[in-house]
């Protein structure tokens, strides 16, 4: 259908938009590039080569709910950008970092609030992206004793999948439940009648734990 062109390097990763119209591509020469392919047989370049990782850009990624493309990168970040006029792509806030080393893939929650970064120190990086301008961290994942080269979440968001060098997958829950009775189980005991009376008088017993 066609060849799209431009790279002076490896392209490591592409991605489509949610409604097909749109491929991003990172390549090992720093830049993304865009297209519109509504017309997959004619597609053309949107606006100029996106820059700003210091190294290879390995990664990218379409938010499903706002217009907004993240890159991974060699540099050890993830960049934002607003796609909102892909032709004039604009860089949102700075760079998400925490990554000892390169950022090799990414993934955005199926609701878009949650990106997903594998990493090669071995983790995997979570932030909220509700507000992408101003991005936060949510948790560093462990378990992996190799290198983190990829990560899905499942169509409805409560599973994150992480493949590594190490041989192995390894699965998370990322359901609010489930965050919530892994900081029960490791929070002592829950709290009686007596202490909620103490310390919560006149509020009708509802422990958090119970």
């Amino acid at each position: 259908m066609a060849t799209l062109t431009g790279f002076t390097s490896y392209v490591f990763s592409v991605a489509f938009n949610r409604t097909g119209t749109m491929l991003a591509a990172a390549s090992g020469d720093k830049t993304v590039r865009l297209w519109n392919i509504a017309d997959p047989a004619r597609p053309k370049l949107l606006g100029h080569a996106l820059t700003g990782p210091a190294n290879t850009a390995y990664s990218v990624a379409f938010d499903p709910a706002q217009p907004v493309l993240a890159v991974g990168s060699a540099d050890r970040t993830v960049r934002l950008w607003n796609i909102a006029d892909p032709a004039r792509p604009q860089r949102l806030g700075q760079p998400l970092t925490g990554p000892a080393s390169y950022v090799y893939s990414i993934a955005f929650s199926p609701d878009g609030a949650t990106l997903a970064a594998g990493s090669t120190d071995d983790t995997v990086w979570l932030w909220n992206v509700t507000k992408p301008a101003a991005p936060s961290s949510l948790a560093t994942l462990t378990g992996p004793t190799d290198h983190v080269y990829t990560v899905a979440f499942s169509p409805d968001g409560s599973v994150l999948a992480a493949g590594s060098a190490d041989g192995s997958v390894h699965l998370w829950d990322t359901s609010t439940a489930a965050a919530a009775r892994a900081v029960c189980s490791m929070g002592g005991d829950p709290i009686d009648r007596a202490e909620w009376a103490r310390y919560l008088p006149g509020t009708p017993y509802q422990p958090p734990c119970g």
